[in-house]
């Protein structure tokens, strides 16, 4: 939950799409990186929209989780009285992130690259990076299980 914070106030472009309406939030491997500019990294991002997905399956097969746990997601906002609102609440967060992560690889006809550009929101480094198609597969295959 930090960590989202952290990469939206480190990240322009979050601010940026955030100000625009467009939902979700872009993360790096971690506050403060510097690798190639530190930038935004596709497969993270999806990795995120991942654990929101695989949260919410977990919360609908199994209930809600404990009050532990249901703190760190009121930190997001996810604030819920019952399995099914939460569950819903988490996939919409999964559903958010990877809505703000196409609206930056969309323009590039879908192709995913390693980053994405902390201030312009344009692509940046590997091409075609085979880890942020897997990541990106991945969160699918969790939202697919969560809506199944």
């Amino acid at each position: 939950m930090q960590l989202t914070t952290a990469f939206c106030d480190e990240y322009s472009i979050n601010t940026q799409d955030s100000d625009s309406g467009i939902p979700g939030v872009l993360i790096g491997r971690y506050p403060g990186d510097t690798y190639a500019g530190g930038n935004p990294w596709v497969l993270t991002t999806a990795a995120l929209a991942q654990v929101f997905y695989r949260a919410a399956f977990q919360t609908k097969t199994f209930g809600l989780p404990s009050e532990a746990a249901q703190e760190q997601w009121s930190k997001l906002g996810i604030t819920t009285s019952t399995s099914s609102e939460m569950a819903q609440a988490l996939a919409t967060s999964g559903d958010s992130v990877l809505l703000r992560l196409a609206k930056h690889v969309n323009g590039d006809g879908g192709r995913l690259d390693e980053q994405i550009d902390r201030d312009s929101g344009e692509q940046a480094s590997a091409q075609s990076l085979t880890w942020s198609y897997a990541e990106v597969l991945n969160a699918m295959k969790a939202r697919t299980d969560y809506f199944a």
